[in-house]
């Protein structure tokens, strides 16, 4: 019976916590941050950027994965010459 109750009793707790710490500050629109007094930030901060802020962190990253395949094809047709 102990083989049931305290895997059934973890996940409990597990899923509790994971409502207090993460679920419900961000149904609240705050998030808790990392330091002992655990003040709360607004929603601004961390994972939740404005949709500005996303769309310029997407360019930047479409550039970067454009310019990193450039230079793998270039590498590529350098390399696989016959010869």
């Amino acid at each position: 019976m102990t083989g049931v109750l305290l895997p059934l009793a973890l996940t409990a707790v597990a899923a509790m916590l994971t409502y207090r710490c993460c679920v419900r500050p961000m149904l609240r629109g705050t998030r808790m941050t990392g330091d002992p007094a655990g003040s709360v930030t607004p929603r601004a901060a961390g994972c939740c950027a404005p949709p500005d802020d996303m769309d310029r962190q997407l360019a930047a990253a479409r550039a970067e994965a454009d310019r990193l395949r450039e230079r793998s094809t270039a590498s590529l047709s350098a390399t696989d010459r016959p010869g």
